[in-house]
């Protein structure tokens, strides 16, 4: 009976982690979780970082615990020394499993006092080894490791997956929303088109100037944004303004370069066919060979 419940109880936490398993899905479709998701996922992608680099920083400390355990022995077993001093230091170094948790504490903990206890019961030489060791293991060897999480951190946050795909799903319809309210604000007609006249009006505010200014598109040129947002009738409608500033903000990508490059291409033709068909072509002169045995044989008709 006892197996049965202990049995029933396991199976309960296990559905109940399984509910946990789905909120956690659930909750990644929320904004306000977004930073919790982000740190879910960088945990899972860092858990080969985290192997690695405990293996490298127990091994660094078991090598220098196994030196500094050989060192001290010695000490803990002379009679000469004061009973109560070497029990201090046996405490902290008697062992090698007392020497790793020490040196744990020498490279991500307060350093200070396993030094002075040292220093002060057994020799001054621990200070010049206890520094240099801080700085190899517990500044140099500890900030390596950081940095290696921070980069797998970043590369997790890059990383084009559907977290990534939400996150520039709403800014791309934040954006819109933003382009849709300056349009509404720009047609004071009502009528869904914005002309010249509604164009310059807006245009001409400081908060436009500064949110163009941001979108890195030259507002000072009205004209010529306003030509290169409409289709050349006078007027812009919600749709093309917002295709045009999408395609005026910021530099342009290869596919606009390719498609410019395309179209050069096919006017160099279109030009070149025009030529040929308007400009006639000029006789062939004949060649100088040709022209050689033509007088070659009439002077022999003369003979």
């Amino acid at each position: 009976l006892l197996l049965a419940m202990t049995t029933s109880t396991a199976i309960a936490r296990v559905m109940r982690l399984g509910r946990l398993l789905r909120l956690t899905r659930l909750v990644q479709h929320v904004e306000f979780f977004e930073a919790f998701m982000l740190i879910q996922r960088s945990l899972k992608k860092s858990v080969g970082s985290l192997v690695w680099s405990s293996l490298f920083m127990i091994g660094c400390v078991c090598v220098s615990s196994l030196g500094v355990c050989q060192i001290v022995q010695p000490y803990c077993n002379d009679e000469g020394y004061p009973m109560e001093n070497r029990k201090l230091v046996y405490e902290r170094f008697g062992t090698f499993t007392r020497t790793v948790v020490t040196m744990f504490e020498y490279t991500l903990g307060n350093w200070g006092p396993p030094t002075w206890l040292l220093v002060d019961n057994y020799h001054e030489i621990f200070s010049a080894a206890s520094i240099l060791y801080k700085l190899a293991g517990g500044f140099a060897m500890v900030n390596v490791i950081n940095a290696v999480f921070l980069r797998q951190t970043m590369k997790c946050a890059d990383a084009i997956d559907e977290f990534t795909i939400n996150q520039q799903k709403k800014a791309r319809e934040a954006y819109i929303a933003k382009l849709g309210k300056l349009f509404k604000e720009m047609d004071t007609s009502g009528d869904g088109l914005v002309d010249r006249d509604e164009f310059d009006a807006l245009i001409s505010r400081p908060d436009v100037v500064a949110w163009f200014d941001m979108l890195e598109i030259s507002s000072k040129d009205t004209h010529g944004l306003f030509e290169a947002l409409s289709s050349g009738d006078g007027s812009v409608t919600m749709d093309e303004f917002i295709e045009g500033i999408k395609r005026l903000k910021g530099d342009a990508s290869a596919v606009d370069a390719m498609t410019l490059l395309a179209a050069v291409h096919k006017i160099e033709k279109e030009v070149t066919a025009i030529r040929a068909a308007t400009v006639p072509t000029p006789p062939r002169r004949p060649s100088d060979r040709r022209r050689l045995s033509e007088m070659l044989k009439a002077r022999e008709g003369l003979s």
